[in-house]
C-alpha cells in the first residue's frame, strides 16, 4: 500500500513541526526551498551525481560484458573479480573506500599526494564528489556487467556471423548489430 505514506509526505510537506505540534504552512515550505540558494546548489550537485554515475556504470558494464562475452580461461576469474563488490556491504565498501583516501596511509591517496601536492581528495569538494562516484560506479558495475553479459549471450550468432560474412568488422558489428539488439 503506497496510498498512506504518500498521502502522509503531502501532508507533512504542507505543515511545520515545532515542539512535536504540527501547525499548516501551505505552500510556504515550497516558497522557501525555491527561494534558498541551497536547494539549487544540492539539485545541481545530485544531477552531476546521477548523470556521471548513470553514464560510467551504463559505459563500463556494456564494455566489461563485451569483453567477457568473449570467452577465454580466465574468464571465471574475472567475474569473480567483478562481483566481487556487489557481495560486499555496504558498510564493508564505504570503509574500504574511505581507507584508501585517508590522508596519511591511504593507498589511492598516498599515491595521488605527488600529484595533489598533499592535499586531501576528502577535504576538495569536485575530489569528495570524484570519490562518491567511483565508489557508487565500483559497487553497481557488477550488476550492470551482468545485465549487459545476459543480454549479449540473447544474441543470436548467426545475425553476428552472417555480418561477418558481408565484410563488417568488429566496430561496425557492434554499432549495427550488437547495440541495436541490447536496446530492448
Amino acid at each position: 500500500m503506497q496510498i498512506y505514506p504518500t498521502l502522509y509526505s503531502f501532508y507533512l510537506s504542507l505543515t511545520r513541526v515545532r515542539g512535536g505540534v504540527f501547525s499548516f504552512v501551505g505552500l510556504g515550505n515550497f516558497r522557501r526551498l525555491f527561494a534558498s540558494a541551497d536547494f539549487y546548489d544540492s539539485l545541481r550537485r545530485t544531477a552531476v551525481y546521477a548523470g556521471s554515475t548513470l553514464l560510467l556504470s551504463v559505459t563500463l558494464g556494456l564494455l566489461l560484458a563485451v569483453l567477457l562475452n568473449r570467452r577465454n580461461r580466465l574468464t571465471p576469474l574475472y567475474l569473480t573479480l567483478i562481483f566481487v563488490p556487489w557481495v560486499l556491504s555496504d558498510v564493508v565498501s564505504g570503509t574500504m573506500w574511505r581507507w584508501m583516501f585517508q590522508q596519511s596511509y591511504g593507498l589511492v591517496q598516498v599515491a595521488l599526494n605527488p600529484l595533489l601536492g598533499g592535499v586531501s581528495l576528502f577535504s576538495n569538494p569536485a575530489g569528495a564528489m570524484a570519490i562518491v562516484i567511483a565508489a557508487a560506479v565500483w559497487r553497481t558495475l557488477a550488476f550492470t556487467t551482468l545485465l549487459f553479459l545476459a543480454a549479449l549471450q540473447l544474441i543470436p550468432a548467426e545475425v553476428v556471423e552472417s555480418a561477418a560474412l558481408d565484410g563488417a568488422g568488429r566496430w561496425q558489428t557492434f554499432w549495427a548489430i550488437t547495440l541495436p539488439l541490447l536496446r530492448p
